[in-house]
């Protein structure tokens, strides 16, 4: 009897020891979760009721360098520091793509605004102004793009999504033919 009362305490306390590692589990999963969801309150309140100049974070006492930031009204509030413009960026990856070409302005080959671009551009002023348009998914809009033996290119426009990898020249409606003698090329593209 005394060998069944142990083997039923050993199975007990094994039995004991699973639901208390779900149960920390679950606990885990919860607390994540909630957490997520839940958003953490932040610590605000309206600086402009205040009379005085001295204002407590979480028991820190703030004077003298912050007040005239924190009484400030945020919306008169400008910071004299600006990030650095940057003149030419560095190339950062060059990789081999498919590339085309398109007629801004005829509607067979665009949408029904065949002169307005993704970016809400009018790409027949720019083409007509031989500034140097593109189509292209895989980068954000307004990206360089430099496609060797073309030059360099702004990505200005969208293409269909099936082409996701695929860079496509904006050329003017007048140059079709040059369009369709272009045809599809597979040449080392580098992003800006």
């Amino acid at each position: 009897m005394f060998k069944k009362l142990r083997k039923f305490f050993k199975k007990s306390n094994k039995f004991i020891k699973k639901l208390n590692y779900k149960l920390n589990i679950l606990f885990l999963v919860f607390a994540v979760s909630g957490a997520m969801i839940f958003p953490q309150h932040s610590l605000a309140h309206a600086i402009e009721d205040r009379d005085n100049s001295e204002l407590t974070i979480q028991g820190i006492l703030v004077q003298d360098a912050l007040s005239p930031l924190l009484n400030s009204n945020i919306n008169d509030l400008q910071l004299n520091y600006r990030l650095p413009e940057i003149k030419d960026r560095k190339l950062e990856i060059f990789n081999y793509h498919y590339i085309t070409a398109y007629n801004v302005g005829v509607v067979a080959q665009t949408d029904n605004t065949p002169c307005i671009g993704a970016s809400g551009d009018d790409l027949c002023q720019l083409v007509g102004q031989n500034i140097n348009v593109c189509a292209a998914n895989f980068v954000p809009l307004g990206t360089y793009l430099e496609i060797e033996g073309i030059g360099k290119c702004q990505v200005l426009d969208r293409m269909n999504f099936r082409y996701k990898h695929r860079v496509d020249i904006a050329m003017g409606p007048d140059e079709i033919i040059k369009a369709k003698e272009f045809g599809l090329k597979k040449l080392k593209v580098g992003i800006y």
